[in-house]
């Protein structure tokens, strides 16, 4: 049993989960962080909660429009963000 159909029990789980994991200003995920910094979005972890709304409002598993497929985090570091100077008073 895939995490989706899972959570797709949980709506109250899968509801905050597409909240908290939003893009910020650079493309990356404003809840998810690995070693190099912030996770690309979408997450693997808001992938997982679009699924489980999709199989909670009865789609079969694996056939949504989003599905699994690969991060970015996983095929190339993040880009590196911009390194922004403190302003002197």
């Amino acid at each position: 049993m895939s995490m989706a159909v899972v959570m797709s029990e949980m709506p109250d789980v899968w509801r905050r989960v597409l909240a908290e994991h939003v893009p910020d200003g650079y493309q990356n995920c404003r809840t998810c962080f690995h070693a190099g910094g912030r996770a690309s979005w979408p997450c693997q972890t808001y992938r997982i909660a679009q699924e489980a709304k999709w199989v909670a409002e009865g789609g079969l598993p694996g056939t949504g429009p989003h599905g699994p497929g690969p991060s970015r985090t996983r095929l190339s570091p993040p880009d590196p963000q911009p390194v922004v100077a403190p302003l002197e008073p």
